[in-house]
């Protein structure tokens, strides 16, 4: 078995972007593995409630400048540097950073709650705003002083979200393409557009003004959310927007699959792999201690003694570099997500996950942006 389930049909438009370059694409992103240490910045914001701040967590890619950025938006309950250490988001994180991809992630008015348009829209745009003028400008330019504050975004922005980011990424992208204005100074939205963005888990409240092309992805197990991303993706058809879905699917949990999602940490022994699955049969979770398909929610399950039984500091899959920023409670998160996220992506119901992100990363290189048009072959290729 593997850390991804067999690929069903993917529901796509006639926009995807082409196949020899796609693969191009599935190479680099799986070619290395680079070091996850991002950076922090608190940036202040002002609103009705008074003063207050938003941290941005970042990371460039390895090597000469970024050739396009990535925002991501996490769900509620999980925290912005959780893309960084929690198993599939450290995969994610990899995918785009290999491809090139600058990775900002923001945190929310509620960190451990939901976005808010209210609240959170406009501190995101003004500290987006903030952030290209002032970090985001030298990784772009690098040797080349012709960039500047006023061309960066030049470059493609893409975004992600997941669950209730998947809902907020949607509605900034619709923010930054209709708003009114001449200059980002005084429209911060203008700072920035989408060339495209991945809903996750979570389809579009309303896609009458979404013109950005718009890559889906949805799980077995929600048939409410499939039925609701249908529904989206024949509206934005309808309009020549170009849109795909992906579907994931229930994946079995054995020996072998811990020693897959973890082959990068020495304490993933065979023996422990072995020791996971016997608790989880214990618990419920699985029917069979030589592995098999999950026969009940984890989400519905105590999995505590599970957690206990193999705590580490820093825990499984998480690197000391990135372990010593974190702080107490990403910390506390990184110890129970190592588990809760591996087996809620093999239910395949309602988490994020990494499962074919790299056909997410292709759709994006291969997006103009808000035209509606996919770049032929010979531009992805050089993309990437």
């Amino acid at each position: 078995d593997s850390s991804t389930g067999t690929p069903n049909d993917s529901v796509a438009s006639s926009t995807s972007p082409p196949a020899a370059a796609a693969v191009a694409v599935a190479e680099r992103v799986h070619s290395t593995t680079q070091i996850l240490k991002p950076e922090r910045r608190f940036i202040a914001v002002s609103s009705e409630e008074g003063a207050s701040q938003r941290e941005i967590i970042f990371q460039y890619p390895e090597g000469k400048g970024c050739s396009g950025v990535l925002y991501l938006f996490h769900g509620c309950g999980r925290r912005a540097a959780s893309f960084f250490y929690s198993p599939q988001g450290r995969d994610m994180m990899m995918m785009a950073l290999n491809a090139g991809l600058a990775v900002v992630t923001f945190t929310k008015d509620n960190e451990v709650g939901c976005w808010s348009p209210g609240r959170d829209m406009p501190a995101i745009l003004h500290v987006s705003k903030t952030f290209i003028e002032e970090n985001l400008i030298k990784c772009f330019r690098g040797d080349d002083s012709s960039i500047t504050s006023s061309n960066v975004v030049d470059f493609p922005f893409y975004g992600f979200g997941a669950s209730s980011g998947g809902s907020f990424v949607a509605q900034v992208a619709t923010e930054t393409t209709t708003t009114s204005g001449t200059t980002a100074s005084d429209h911060p939205s203008l700072a920035f557009q989408f060339s495209a963005i991945n809903v996750q888990i979570m389809t579009t409240r309303s896609t009458e003004e979404l013109t950005t092309p718009t890559i889906f992805t949805i799980m077995s197990r929600d048939p409410a959310t499939e039925a609701g991303v249908a529904e989206a993706s024949k509206e934005l058809q309808s309009r020549e927007v170009p849109t795909q879905t992906i579907r994931t699917d229930t994946k079995a949990v054995s020996p072998n699959y811990w020693m897959h999602r973890f082959s990068h940490d020495e304490r993933m022994t065979r023996d422990i792999a072995f020791s996971i699955c016997s608790d989880l049969k214990d618990l419920g979770v699985i029917a069979d201690a030589n592995g098999g398909p999950l026969v009940r929610n984890p989400r519905s399950i105590e999995l505590a003694p599970v957690l206990d039984k193999y705590s580490h500091s820093p825990p499984l899959g998480v690197g000391i570099e990135l372990w010593n920023i974190l702080n107490e409670d990403e910390k506390k998160d990184a110890q129970a997500l190592w588990l809760e996220e591996e087996l809620n992506v093999a239910f395949d119901q309602h988490e994020i996950t990494a499962e074919r992100f790299d056909e997410v990363i292709g759709f994006f290189l291969g997006s103009t942006g808000t035209h509606g048009e996919i770049r032929d072959e010979a531009v992805l290729s050089n993309r990437i």
